[in-house]
């Protein structure tokens, strides 16, 4: 469902998915060009711990999922004010998972004001965001309580 909301956004063009508020379990969703997701359609976005009010997403394939939300190569991808839950992405065997990956060929992308839980903190691979190959992004006023290793995870 998430990602017919998010596909369709980017085939009329872009501009912001209207993803419905509260927790949705998803499988990994792609975030293609242009198209922006977030919380402002639903209450303010409050520091601390997971409100209803808000979109928060977790991992449904606990072991075998490895990050909630991939942003590919494009232009303008934005995720503003989502509440990221990683029960399910903290899975030992796993080694490595986040929320958010990819970055590779993406430029201009926005990562601003949301909220990373629950995250392993048993080793280094457990991170809340791994970007690679970003141009002139942004990443400015998350939250991350605890972390495993590298909450913020950049290279080139």
């Amino acid at each position: 469902m998430l990602q017919g909301i998010i596909d369709q956004t980017a085939a009329s063009g872009g501009g912001w998915a209207q993803l419905p508020c509260g927790f949705h379990a998803t499988l990994a969703l792609q975030l293609p060009s242009l198209v922006k997701i977030g919380s402002a359609h639903c209450h303010a976005f409050k520091p601390g711990p997971p409100a209803q009010q808000l979109i928060t997403l977790g991992a449904c394939a606990a072991g075998a999922q490895q990050h909630i939300i991939a942003v590919g190569n494009g232009t303008g991808q934005v995720i503003s004010g989502i509440v990221f839950d990683h029960t399910n992405l903290t899975d030992p065997s796993t080694r490595s998972s986040c929320a958010v990956t990819g970055g590779g060929g993406s430029q201009g992308f926005v990562l601003e004001n949301s909220q990373f839980l629950n995250i392993n903190m048993t080793s280094q691979g457990f991170s809340a965001i791994q970007l690679a190959g970003c141009s002139g992004c942004t990443v400015r006023g998350n939250y991350v309580p605890h972390s495993g290793g590298d909450a913020l995870n950049f290279n080139r």
